[in-house]
């Protein structure tokens, strides 16, 4: 690499970035190796050594900083002033992202759903900031109205070599998920090590010498909350640094000098940043949070949320669950019931702040800057007449809503076990039974124990990690080891299931259809697939869109198990569960021998071959 002088860098880590796109004469990149040397020939002046990957010929960069460099303390960027970059163009930019996201996901899929060590993790987080920074370059050099990157901005070979073979990469939908998308996996590597630790983030950062990217960071004292739906539903009238209050947080206890402290923890629904909240038992600091579904529990007052606050959220959660019963009252029952049950809750706690003989909450009782503002924009929200009105309503749907829609099956510990054909599932059934609070993320610990007749049974338990509600399952160790046929089977040749009916496997076949065009429509490889991504046979990323689409095939495969001989449509006693009655209900057409045969043929056909 030759140059006629020093070339001007917004950062040091841009000049980096400007080396690793540039190839050597030998045709290898120029990616500065682990020999990286940094040293300052005059002020302001910084001269990159390190020798190539290739041909290991000495190489070096002279540059110039046009701006000030991260200081210590703050997040990383690759430039203070978030001026474009002048010297790598957005099809840089985007190979440098992928450089960073591959190998992020390379090493994750080493690890198998373990998590990151000591050494591992601060590699990870910071390939990760990286990358995500990078996002934001590259999307900063899309102009506006165009849907692609235009061939002015895919200059570097590096960019046009990506180009050709992932051309997703440079579309508008794919450049603005990215910074997202990266910083979301960011957030999914801290909660993993923080919690196999026990540690608060500052030991990454300390290993890392970095600050990682908050959007919401949790300083000072714990919050004192009475329970812990009281700490959930506070958490979300926090919005994240760019304005947004869309979070999805998970809960970990932490003891800490004496006090168990609960941990929220989750990236950002709108930017991907991680979110932060420390929360204590107001009543007993050395104790858990309650899970009672109320706000508090005692004659303890809030000290999060204040009596238009509480009322405020309540009407919220009263007309979310009004929808969810127009929409799918079975589907969506436990989170019906628990919306409902917790809005009663609020009413009736912002009910108690009136006092005697007044017509309305005083203005003393508004402590919080969101209930004043909530007691100034809905003023009946804290009327005498609107909350007895409200609280006898929401008692009146949940009583309703109990009455029309019984509460639906769930798996009992008690009952006998269940027999499924396989270990998938095994699997695939506890997805399909999310936790009462709705939450489908599971972790179980497998044990192996014999019933009191002998016959040895498989019994996953677990924690819920959102709501902390233990679960358990318990399967017979029936299953037929059977081959893996070329269309990733469930069960093999054996009979139909008993433990998921015809229905959820249509559905279950549309989701897993679904989750794989989100991933080639998305163009990154490990999409959010959720519970889809565990069910696709292969855990590498290349294999992953193969077991999407044969697994897909093969669950159509599963409700055509149940047809009786002869007869062209599915009998009414294939569907016991409500999901499955409900489909059948709604599209009863899409049950007969014709067409679940032509839409497995035509889901086969979407199979790719497997390399």
């Amino acid at each position: 690499m030759t140059q006629g002088g020093p070339l001007p860098v917004r950062s040091i880590e841009e000049g980096y970035e400007f080396a690793s796109l540039r190839p050597c004469a030998c045709g290898v990149s120029d990616e500065p190796a682990a020999d990286l040397a940094v040293t300052e020939p005059a002020p302001g002046t910084y001269r990159l050594g390190f020798s190539c990957r290739g041909c290991a010929r000495p190489r070096e960069l002279l540059v110039v900083l046009t701006e000030r460099p991260n200081l210590p303390g703050e997040e990383f960027a690759y430039s203070r002033s978030g001026r474009p970059s002048q010297i790598i163009d957005g099809g840089g930019w985007i190979a440098v992202l992928h450089r960073y996201f591959t190998a992020s996901m390379a090493a994750l899929d080493m690890l198998a759903g373990e998590p990151a060590d000591d050494v591992l993790a601060p590699v990870l987080a910071r390939s990760l900031v990286r990358a995500a920074a990078a996002a934001q370059e590259a999307l900063a050099l899309l102009p506006e109205g165009h849907d692609t990157l235009p061939d002015d901005q895919v200059s570097t070979a590096a960019g046009r070599e990506l180009r050709a073979k992932r051309p997703a990469l440079f579309t508008r939908d794919v450049m603005e998920a990215g910074p997202a998308r990266c910083r979301e996996q960011l957030t999914e590597v801290m909660a993993a090590y923080q919690n196999s630790l026990g540690c608060l983030g500052t030991r990454l950062e300390n290993l890392m010498s970095e600050v990682l990217p908050y959007g919401t960071r949790h300083l000072g004292e714990p919050f004192d909350a009475r329970t812990y739906w009281e700490a959930k539903y506070h958490s979300a009238t926090v919005d994240c640094r760019c304005g947004s209050n869309r979070v999805d947080l998970s809960r970990t206890e932490l003891l800490i000098e004496g006090q168990l402290l609960t941990r929220l923890f989750g990236s950002c629904g709108a930017c991907g940043r991680p979110r932060e909240f420390f929360y204590r038992n107001l009543a007993d600091p050395a104790a858990e949070l309650p899970m009672d579904e109320s706000w508090g529990l005692g004659a303890h007052a809030s000290r999060l949320l204040d009596p238009a606050m509480l009322s405020g959220l309540s009407a919220g959660f009263e007309e979310i669950a009004r929808a969810n019963i127009a929409a799918d009252p079975v589907g969506q029952w436990h989170g019906i019931r628990h919306l409902l049950t917790i809005a009663i809750a609020g009413f009736d706690e912002a009910y108690a702040a009136l006092p005697p003989g007044a017509d309305r909450i005083p203005p003393e009782a508004l402590w919080h800057p969101f209930g004043q503002s909530q007691a100034a924009e809905q003023p009946r929200s804290v009327e005498r007449g609107w909350l007895e009105w409200a609280r006898r309503q929401t008692r009146e749907l949940l009583a309703d809503f109990l009455v029309r829609y019984p509460r639906p099956g769930e798996p009992d510990g008690d009952d006998e076990p269940l027999r499924p054909r396989s270990r998938i599932e095994r699997s695939l059934y506890i997805a399909l039974h999310p936790c009462e609070c709705g939450e489908t993320a599971f972790d179980p610990v497998e044990l192996v124990v014999d019933t009191m007749d002998g016959e040895p049974i498989a019994r996953h338990s677990g924690t819920c990690g959102v709501c902390g509600r233990q679960r358990r399952f318990e399967f017979a160790l029936s299953e037929q080891a059977h081959q893996t046929d070329t269309l990733a089977s469930w069960a093999g040749p054996a009979g139909h299931s008993e433990i998921i009916d015809a229905g959820q496997w249509l559905k279950v076949s549309d989701d897993l259809q679904a989750a794989a065009e989100v991933m080639v429509g998305g163009g990154v490889d490990g999409a959010e697939l959720g519970v889809w991504a565990r069910m696709a046979s292969g855990a590498a990323s290349q294999e992953l869109l193969w077991g999407l689409l044969a697994r897909s095939a093969s669950a159509v495969d599963e409700a055509l198990k149940f047809l009786r001989p002869g007869r062209d449509e599915l009998p009414d006693a294939s569907f016991w569960t409500a999901d499955g009655r409900r489909l059948h209900a709604q599209r009863p057409e899409r049950f007969t021998r014709r067409a679940l045969e032509a839409l497995r043929d035509e889901r086969r056909a979407r199979v790719p071959a497997r390399s």
